[in-house]
């Protein structure tokens, strides 16, 4: 709508597209780019929407070695609007920095889901910014100017004490990932809104694409040999990349493979946390003969960085999987914003961990056909309803729940509370 409107007045607008990490970036790549090429819009139209995102950094410009960013209040971005994705994953100090980078003629558009987890880092940007989104009002005249502008009947939802903030926030209620009435997104919703009961009537209700595994009496360890099982059609293409010519498109076949399945855990520590589910996943591959030796690299490794490396161009958060070049040499592969790979030789990575599991907190900005969650089995602070809320959608087509009954109860009584002082600002009455 953006790009018609400025047509029609003769203008072209500089849109940029960007995202946290690489993964989301490269996910708001491709849906960009399939979903332009159904709208029913003029050649002209759609050659003017963007299909290339960034993540944050890059669109700022991180500088190596430097703490601040080439774009800033003093050098903004060169841009006329702005559409982040998966803002849920934006700390406060980056959207500081972003705010202070966009010019003074800048659309900002902010997408995210407000419900999920908030920000590693200080601040929950998203959530404080829709706080009151699902019982927002407009303000008389706005609903008046919506009103002549659309042709809807406003009135219902005019109210002279809404905050100024309710005219700039919509709140999209399909999803397009799961149906609401799957088993999934039914689990989903009794989670968001914390109803015990009907999160345990969906974990029981036999549904297609939703299990729940109840730990057994006196189990101590995760069920390595059963969550491996997922990764099977993994390692088969591994083994027919592997034992066949090098094929750039064969990188890709291997990342959207890998891609289908990932187990995420609640922790970091543990038997049931992600350091320990990945070192007893590499020694239970090693041993039925998926890998030769689990202390090296290997074809088939999966691994993501623990930190940003503006000199390689890659970021906290993105996945590489090791596979050989043309000349057999095992190359670590990324994928970038615009679908491609880079490869990259083992010893150029630096600081990096195994990823067949991951934590929740990785995965935001991924999904994946079939997750499986683990909850730890003794009760801890990082279990809220937005975790395994996250954790639940970030599955299409199949989902697995292993944890107690307790523990699921005590996660959905439970929500993640900060105060950063933005809902005090944004949501007064102005």
């Amino acid at each position: 709508m953006l790009v018609a409107q400025a047509a029609e007045q003769g203008q072209a607008l500089r849109i940029e597209l960007a995202a946290p990490t690489g993964k989301a970036a490269a996910r708001l790549t491709e849906s960009i780019s399939k979903a332009k090429s159904g709208l029913p819009l003029s050649s002209d139209i759609k050659q003017a929407i963007p299909e290339q995102a960034s993540t944050l950094h890059r669109l700022l410009g991180s500088d190596f070695g430097r703490s601040r960013f080439k774009h800033n209040k003093e050098n903004p971005l060169h841009l006329d609007v702005l559409l982040v994705d998966e803002v849920s994953m934006v700390d406060l100090p980056m959207m500081a920095k972003l705010i202070d980078a966009m010019p003074s003629h800048g659309r900002l558009i902010l997408l995210g889901d407000k419900d999920q987890l908030a920000s590693v880092e200080a601040g929950g940007v998203l959530g404080d910014l829709s706080f009151g989104i699902e019982n927002a009002y407009f303000q008389p005249d706005w609903a008046e100017r919506l009103a002549q502008l659309t042709g809807e009947n406003l009135q219902p939802y005019s109210n002279a004490s809404a905050p100024s903030i309710s005219r700039a926030l919509t709140l999209l209620r399909t999803s397009y990932r799961f149906a609401a009435d799957s088993g999934i997104g039914q689990l989903a919703k009794a989670m968001n809104a914390g109803d015990v009961k009907g999160v345990l009537h969906c974990l029981e209700s036999n549904k297609a694409d939703v299990h729940w595994q109840v730990p057994k009496e006196g189990q101590t360890k995760a069920d390595i040999a059963t969550l491996a099982k997922g990764y099977d059609e993994y390692w088969d293409a591994v083994r027919e990349v592997n034992n066949s010519a090098f094929d750039s498109q064969a990188i890709s076949k291997i990342y959207s493979v890998f891609s289908r399945y990932q187990i995420l855990t609640a922790v970091r520590q543990g038997e049931f946390g992600v350091e320990k589910v990945n070192a007893q996943l590499e020694l239970y591959f090693y041993q039925r003969g998926r890998v030769k030796d689990p202390h090296v690299w290997y074809p088939g490794k999966a691994v993501m960085l623990t930190r940003n490396d503006a000199a390689l161009g890659l970021f906290n958060g993105d996945i590489g999987l090791c596979m050989p070049d043309e000349s057999q040499r095992l190359r670590v592969w990324f994928i970038q914003p615009d679908g491609s790979f880079t490869g990259l030789l083992p010893s150029r990575l630096s600081e990096f961990e195994v990823v067949f599991a991951m934590t929740v907190h990785k995965s935001q900005g991924s999904e994946f056909e079939k997750v499986d969650l683990l909850l730890p089995m003794t009760p801890s602070p990082v279990l809220t309803r937005e975790l395994i809320y996250t954790g639940i959608t970030r599955a299409k087509k199949d989902f697995t729940l292993w944890g107690s009954s307790h523990l699921i109860r005590t996660a959905a009584e439970s929500r993640i509370e900060r105060h950063s002082g933005l809902i005090e600002a944004l949501w007064s009455v102005s």
